[in-house]
């Protein structure tokens, strides 16, 4: 969920006005009480006036002690809660008693026990060898991709490679480069999958880079850092290498420069274009089919079976028109998009699995119940991603995480051959998993649908204990956030079963289109104070939306539930506070103030 120094109108109607009155009932002295009070409290600057600035009031402590790393982007409720979650995860695993046993010991005595076993194996090693270790592995991706990685030697990657070969070795080896492909469901008919073609994402954001003379100094941190990674190729001896980089960052800005526009990326009917893979070769002067997808699917050990006259969905035909146009004019295509494939887009394989510490407690695991209980919970779960490493997909890559054809043919027929049952049952499911572990909470329009994962369902968002006013300020409004999404200016284009469609009469969209119109201009007047910049309220309406209405959804449904069953308790240690001011105060303390 975003969030921005605006509370909301809401805040500002609702919340603003209880401040003004009190009339406090039974108040609660829990543990669990006592320490949502200590979180409010411990968050609040008291010297601010809430009525005058309510941001300052109820986030003004927790602001003036945390500061954005220089690691990261943004920091906040959600990434303080998701650091705890991963400093959890570290410490259940690294505390796990494997020492005095042999590999083999550990890896037969149980899959959480191997797990454990792995990772403290990983974490042995020192930041030297992890380095050398990771080091070693970029290079031998580079080398499988491209070859030799030409940046600043004054080679080309290889002679005879085109530009369209080198997409289909990212593709391969899991790295978009320029186009991205994907099978996803129709938007227009979900129970049909379709390939979708995308821009891909560039290695420095679209806005910085379609204006490199506005955003120079993004633009040289961003030199100094592929200079720095470019040297460990090249070493001392580099003669081309600022040229080379000039290249790169010349070819990521025409390509940002050709996307649409942040407001027309956000129009499902914008991004909509049902093309056959002819269409697209006619109107591009390039053959998709011919040149990538097919020679993609056949260097994955699949029989291409897609045909010119298939349709395929292109998110931005401009773009699509354009890149090709932009690579085929480069003076050297093949070692610029070499260098480019390298630098902007590489992420490593690690052939490990994540077992989150939010799902290692009952009822998935609890080391002192019945072993067989904890095979049937925990065990099937680890037992799912392990065998992940052998799905038609996983199985692709080798022992230490390449891209490695390491089955005989023989057993690649007999897995295709047996795996068919798996796809007849199944049919076309699309499955969606969120892990458990993951502080966030989501809507999808296509499953028409909201996801709230477990990890979420902690303190300071929710605990079963305390008053609920707070739980409807802090928990209830993320999900009223993610039920509001599904009628913002986005999402509201979905029908019932998640097709794209428009189920709306003309009046209702022209009413919507009126009423909106305020959050536009309301978070538009917004300004970013370190750099004078001015929100885009059209850009933002989505989340401001969703903001507004989830706020509001969930103080309609706190005091739905005073009227059934009596007035939410107050807080013993923060007596002053009146339960409506509790919700109010419990949604600021959710809220991302850097977001």
């Amino acid at each position: 969920m975003a969030n921005h120094q605006l509370l909301g109108v809401l805040l500002l109607l609702l919340g603003l006005t209880t401040f003004c009155l009190a009339a406090p009932p039974t108040p609660c002295s829990t543990p669990a009480c006592k320490s949502a009070a200590a979180y409010i409290a411990d968050a609040m600057n008291a010297t601010a006036n809430p009525c005058t600035d309510f941001f300052a009031f109820a986030c003004g402590g927790w602001q003036s002690r945390h500061h954005i790393p220089d690691w990261k982007s943004r920091t906040g409720t959600f990434d303080a809660l998701n650091d705890q979650m991963t400093a959890q995860i570290d410490a259940l695993l690294e505390a796990f008693n494997v020492s005095g046993h042999g590999h083999s010991h550990v890896k037969s005595s149980g899959s959480v026990a191997y797990g454990a076993y792995l990772y403290q194996r990983c974490n042995a090693l020192g930041i030297d060898q992890e380095d050398a270790v990771a080091l070693a592995d970029l290079k031998d991706v580079v080398k499988e991709v491209i070859g030799v990685w030409p940046i600043g030697q004054g080679q080309r990657a290889e002679k005879d490679k085109s530009w369209a070969e080198n997409i289909v070795k990212a593709f391969v080896a899991g790295i978009s480069a320029v186009f991205q492909f994907s099978i996803q469901p129709d938007p227009k008919n979900v129970t049909v999958n379709k390939v979708v073609l995308d821009p891909a994402a560039q290695g420095l954001g679209d806005k910085e880079l379609q204006n490199l003379t506005a955003n120079a100094k993004e633009i040289t941190a961003y030199k100094a850092y592929i200079r720095s990674a470019a040297k460990l190729f090249c070493g001392a001896n580099c003669p081309t290498l600022e040229e080379d980089i000039d290249d790169i960052i010349h070819l990521e800005s025409a390509l940002a420069s050709s996307k649409l526009s942040v407001e027309d990326q956000r129009d499902p009917e914008t991004l909509y274009n049902l093309l056959t893979f002819k269409q697209l070769a006619d109107r591009s002067k390039f053959d998709f089919l011919a040149h990538i997808l097919i020679p993609a699917v056949k260097a994955l050990g699949y029989t291409p079976t897609a045909q010119p006259t298939d349709q395929l969905i292109v998110s931005d035909v401009n773009f699509t028109i354009k890149a090709v146009s932009i690579i085929s004019s480069l003076k050297s295509p093949d070692r610029t998009l070499a260098n480019y494939i390298i630098n902007a887009a590489y992420e490593p394989e690690q052939n490990s699995i994540t077992i989150p510490a939010g799902i290692l407690k009952a009822p998935f695991f609890d080391a002192a119940r019945p072993f067989a209980i904890n095979h049937g919970s925990i065990g099937v779960v680890i037992g799912h991603e392990f065998t992940h490493g052998l799905d038609d997909q996983g199985r692709q890559y080798d022992e230490v995480g390449n891209l490695k054809n390491w089955w005989t043919p023989a057993a690649i027929k007999a897995f295709s051959e047996r795996s068919k049952c798996f796809v007849e049952e199944y049919g076309r499911q699309v499955e969606k998993i969120t892990g458990l572990h993951i502080i966030n909470a989501a809507y999808e329009p296509e499953q028409n649908s909201i996801t709230i994962p477990a990890g979420i369902l902690k303190a300071p968002f929710f605990d079963a204990a305390r008053p609920f006013a707070t739980n409807h300020g802090s928990i209830g409004v993320v999900i009223g956030h993610e039920f509001t999404h599904g009628l913002d200016d986005q999402k509201r284009q979905y029908d019932e079963v998640g097709n794209l469609k428009n189920w709306w009469t003309p009046a209702a969209i022209k009413a919507f289109s009126e009423r909106s119109k305020c959050f536009v201009e309301e978070y538009g007047r917004q300004v970013e104070k370190s750099t004078g910049l001015h929100l885009n309220g059209q850009n933002t309406l989505g989340k401001n939306i969703a903001d507004n209405g989830g706020t509001h959804e969930s103080f309609n449904a706190y005091k739905a539930r005073e009227t059934a069953s009596g007035a939410s308790p107050t807080l013993a240690d923060l007596p002053k506070f009146t339960s409506d001011q509790l919700f109010f105060l419990s949604y600021a303390n959710v809220s991302d103030p850097f977001d």
